[in-house]
């Protein structure tokens, strides 16, 4: 009996049926982010894609909160060196 082909033909379903459930799992976040990007005036496109990729989506999720942190913290403090 030839267990190889059985081996690659599984080994290739399960890749198939990870990636699926990955795009369907971060598709919501990479749509967030695409709008995201337009309000932060980025390049929306690649923000999507970057949320798409497994492993990079991981550290540009923490990558983009902190520019979101840090933008709110910019018109703060521009706030409050207006109203000084």
């Amino acid at each position: 009996m030839n267990y190889s082909t059985t081996y690659e033909t599984s080994g290739t379903v399960g890749l198939v049926i990870f990636l699926l459930i990955h795009i369907i799992s971060v598709l919501p976040f990479a749509i967030g982010n695409y709008f995201l990007a337009r309000r932060l005036k980025k390049n929306a496109i690649v923000f999507a894609l970057l949320s798409l990729i497994p492993i990079v989506n991981f550290i540009f999720l923490f990558f983009l909160g902190y520019m979101v942190v840090f933008r709110i913290l910019d018109q703060l403090n521009a706030l409050n060196e207006k109203n000084d």
